[in-house]
């Protein structure tokens, strides 16, 4: 067939067309198929890790030469692996630690330790730099000798602002150090800084703050904040309880908000201390080669937890109505003192005698589980979950928290929202906190004694 001039033309145009589509086509789909440049490993000079496999070095290699972050020369490979190797159980609780590292947590744990002896938490001054402020400083601490007082804000150590520092953690670890030696903080205090200059010596962390509050008529109560379950926390208690009974007072009020627990041998030996004769925890393990065991107290003697109190000393049991003040942050040992406590007073039929016992605040953390450490060859350490830690009588608390005593859930009402508010009251006790709000959950758990007298 033979094409006019204008069909050969248009048969012309059409291959041109077909021809800019398929070379387009084949663009597009090359681009978009076509491998990304490889980036081969180079040897790169690393330090070598003993039974880690190449890879991981290569890893190294490749975020050290590519990587936007990069990745630091003091690397800690070892400690990295053993970290993620605990991180894969995806226990919230386990940690891997140093031997270094261990020997602090250990330290902080018994409330003796080296340092300059103070309570801090860490905020924002008016122009959002960051500050560390003391909440407490230790009777007879270097902090005390140079003049340090609550309240105050440390903005620089050794001459360095926290800002330039990194921020307050790694502040915190310039100020520590051993014991003799001296670091100077610069201090904000009633908007002026001054520089003072702090020895490092030997402190007792304070875990039992006292003071004496009144109830309706002419009756006093006993308030009983307890920070932590410390090793040192076992005697500061025992001893605030029994002055308050020496004193007479009418009640106890036992503030556990922000307390995250301890020791479970402490506060199981200050349980033994206000309960009567009877079964204080129930400890369950998941594992065959760990062996269930109970807690309890009878005639003056503990069996399950290691008792460093004395024969009357357990058998010592309180007569005094009580409230426990807690929230959201009362966890682990302060779930089970607040437990045990409710367990007894609840059993009327085993435990006429026992008094009344009321639970004031918010439901609490939720932690009803035990961790132990096990030390590593190398002298490491691995702390890890093992079971879980029933109350005397009633169900485990383990992700579920203890509610308050119907009537007295302050969750609503309550403006505590830093730890800091107990301790920077102008009076330990005080129902007024430290921006002149009510401390509701204070005034609730009065309420509740008074309400045992009328």
């Amino acid at each position: 067939m033979q094409l006019t001039k204008k069909q050969f033309w248009l048969f012309i145009a059409s291959l041109l067309l077909v021809a800019a589509l398929t070379f387009g086509l084949t663009f597009v789909f090359t681009r978009q198929a076509k491998p990304e440049p490889e980036i081969r490993y180079v040897p790169v000079e690393y330090p070598a890790v003993d039974g880690v496999p190449d890879r991981y070095r290569e890893l190294c290699a490749l975020l050290r030469l590519y990587s936007y972050y990069g990745l630091p020369e003091d690397t800690d490979f070892d400690g990295l692996l053993a970290r993620a190797i605990v991180a894969a159980t995806k226990d919230p609780y386990a940690e891997y630690f140093t031997a270094a590292e261990y020997a602090e947590y250990r330290a902080d744990l018994s409330g003796e330790f080296y340092g300059i002896g103070v309570t801090v938490d860490s905020l924002e001054t008016a122009d959002g730099s960051p500050a560390i402020r003391l909440l407490d400083v230790f009777t007879g601490s270097g902090a005390m000798a140079a003049g340090l007082q609550k309240g105050d804000l440390i903005v620089a150590v050794d001459g360095t602002s926290l800002t330039d520092l990194g921020g307050a953690n790694a502040a915190l670890d310039r100020i520590r150090g051993e014991e003799g030696t001296t670091v100077t903080l610069t201090v904000l205090r009633d908007g002026k800084t001054a520089d003072y200059s702090v020895t490092r010596g030997d402190c007792t962390k304070k875990t039992v703050y006292t003071a004496y509050v009144p109830l309706d008529g002419d009756r006093t109560a006993a308030y009983i904040r307890i920070t932590a379950f410390n090793t040192v926390t076992l005697r500061e208690f025992v001893d605030a309880v029994a002055a308050a009974e020496n004193a007479g007072v009418s009640g106890l009020l036992f503030d556990l908000r922000y307390n995250g627990g301890g020791y479970l041998d402490t506060v199981a030996q200050m349980l033994a201390y206000l309960l009567p004769d009877g079964d204080i925890s129930h400890i369950r393990y998941r594992s065959e080669a760990l062996k269930d065991y109970d807690i309890s107290a009878k005639d003056g003697k503990m069996t399950g937890a290691s008792a460093t109190l004395t024969a009357e000393e357990i058998a010592h049991e309180v007569t005094l109505p009580m409230a426990v003040l807690v929230n959201g942050s009362t966890a682990s040992a302060s779930e089970l003192f607040t437990s045990a406590l409710r367990d007894y007073a609840a059993n009327d039929e085993a435990y006429p005698d026992f008094p009344d016992v009321t639970i004031v605040g918010s439901n609490t953390y939720g932690k009803g589980c035990l961790q132990t450490a096990r030390s590593l060859s190398d002298g490491s350490y691995l702390k890890m979950t093992v079971g879980l830690y029933d109350p005397p009588f009633g169900e485990n608390y383990h992700g579920v928290g203890i509610a308050p005593t119907a009537g007295y859930n302050t969750e609503k009402e309550a403006t505590d929202k830093r730890v800091g508010d107990l301790y920077l009251k102008a009076a330990e006790g005080s129902t007024t906190l430290p921006d002149g709000s009510q401390d509701v959950t204070l005034v609730r758990a009065l309420d509740a004694l008074n309400a045992h007298f009328n």
